[in-house]
């Protein structure tokens, strides 16, 4: 993974995260003790949830103890993050977007958490950016494009994201254009990203690797990642 400096400038990074409350274990009392639980705030095939495992399988090797992923989708991660800390353990850990810590308190006027109180950040592991495809039925080739059809269509075009930035990059693309679209609010991202395929949304913002399926089957096209380089991925 490439290195990066916690939270300088990336669309989307995964956080490693520990309770506020945990004391460092001594010398004397080695850590882990018994198997580690990683609650991951984002559905199971993500790309966050896939660098997950790797690190999960890589830190069991290297603590000679179990890691275990425990998906806990939607809600912008409020789920998962009252359950990291309800659940008092200092085995558990989450592992999640910036957003819970970032976007999370300008999203919601009052949270079940205090992002700079009850979480530790660990360590920053991902580092992410985002696309936005659009359903190949709409036959347009460019942003530009889209940007034009869209306010020749105001409301008749759907969209959907991932929760935290996803959102905010395609709600503030809207506004700066001066464009109007449905959004579609999915618990699980999958079927959004089924239903652009088949034309029932029209737009979807995400990270690139969940659009690539439906791009590699002729069924969407990214219009533009949000990256200062071409990705080899959508170069």
């Amino acid at each position: 993974m490439p290195e990066m400096k916690y939270l300088s400038g990336a669309f989307a990074v995964g956080v490693l995260c520990t309770l506020v409350w945990w004391s460092t274990p001594s010398q004397a009392e080695p850590w882990p003790e018994r198997t580690v639980r990683v609650i991951l705030p984002l559905p199971a095939g993500s790309g966050t949830d896939i660098a997950a495992r790797l690190f999960a399988q890589g830190l069991a090797a290297r603590w000679g103890k179990p890691v275990i992923i425990e998906n806990r989708p939607g809600g912008d991660g409020i789920p998962g993050v009252t359950g990291f800390l309800s659940s008092r353990d200092n085995h558990t850990l989450l592992l999640s977007f910036a957003g819970v810590i970032t976007i999370n308190p300008l999203l919601h006027d009052k949270l079940p958490y205090d992002p700079a109180r009850d979480l530790v950040p660990i360590a920053s592991i991902v580092d992410n950016f985002f696309g936005i495809a659009v359903s190949e039925s709409l036959k347009v080739d460019s942003l530009e494009d889209f940007v034009k059809l869209a306010r020749s269509e105001p409301g008749k075009l759907n969209w959907a994201a991932t929760s935290g930035l996803p959102d905010y990059i395609f709600t503030a693309l809207q506004r700066s254009a001066g464009l109007k679209l449905t959004q579609v609010v999915y618990r699980d991202f999958a079927p959004a990203l089924q239903d652009l395929g088949e034309g029932r949304i029209q737009v979807a913002v995400t990270g690139l690797s969940l659009l690539l399926a439906q791009v590699d089957a002729g069924k969407a096209k990214v219009l533009m990642v949000t990256n200062r380089e071409r990705s080899r991925l959508a170069p």
